[in-house]
């Protein structure tokens, strides 16, 4: 399986046939809104300047509502975007829409995109939501060494406004990992080298487990992370 650019700009998705496995080719295709303009171009999918000013996040830990307030966050945001479909037929072309956050203070990422997709029929939507936050080794300098720490749920019940009010903003609660609720655990784990301040390489190691999910889940998971995959490696 393959993504790559591909002709006019789009992602493609590319798989070889195997065994009576078929092969398949299948496009990404919609609009990304991001905030910097020198984003613009992110293999070929549209972007759009926007701001995103003072936000709060909510989510349950314990059954309790636990906010977080951003200040300044950078809006990825997804306006009908298709995943494509494969690499196999039982993964179908799934519609994208909602906003991935970014927090550079703090190097976190928050979710809260809706997948929209038919399987066996029936028109199915998932909710992903949660966070993937961002250590750094205390010598990364020297050995390059941080990851990010999976939080990242699905179909969580969506925490109110008003449920916002009611709490106080408890950093370490809203990032802890809760393995135990359908969604996504684990780490990606990156050695870099570095010149100067720049990363010129990166070895990457992706350690995510899902937790009471589906296939497809886990698989349009995967495909948005491709989406990511700029902003995602900038720190």
């Amino acid at each position: 399986m393959v993504a790559s650019p591909a002709d006019k700009g789009r992602i493609r998705l590319s798989a070889n046939a195997v065994g009576t496995t078929p092969a398949s080719t299948a496009n990404f295709n919609g609009e990304i809104q991001g905030r910097r303009p020198e984003q613009a171009g992110l293999w070929g999918l549209a972007t759009r300047a926007s701001t995103e000013a003072t936000k709060t996040y909510g989510r349950y830990v314990n059954g309790v509502v636990i906010a977080h307030t951003v200040r300044g966050a950078d809006p990825v945001k997804f306006n009908n975007v298709a995943l494509a479909a494969g690499p196999v037929s039982v993964y179908p072309e799934t519609v994208l829409n909602g906003s991935i956050d970014y927090d550079a203070e703090e190097g976190n990422w928050y979710l809260d995109v809706m997948a929209s997709y038919t399987s066996g029929g029936t028109m199915l939507r998932d909710r992903y939501s949660g966070s993937i936050s961002w250590t750094e080794d205390p010598n990364r300098k020297a050995n390059g060494k941080g990851y990010y720490t999976f939080n990242v749920r699905t179909n969580e019940k969506p925490v109110t406004e008003a449920d916002l009010f009611k709490t106080q903003d408890a950093f370490a609660a809203f990032f802890a990992t809760d393995n135990k609720v359908p969604g996504f655990t684990g780490t990606i784990s990156y050695v870099d080298t570095f010149r100067g301040d720049s990363v010129i390489a990166s070895k990457v190691v992706y350690a995510v487990d899902g937790n009471q999910v589906s296939k497809i889940q886990e698989m349009n998971l995967a495909k948005i992370l491709l989406l990511m995959v700029g902003p995602f490696n900038d720190e």
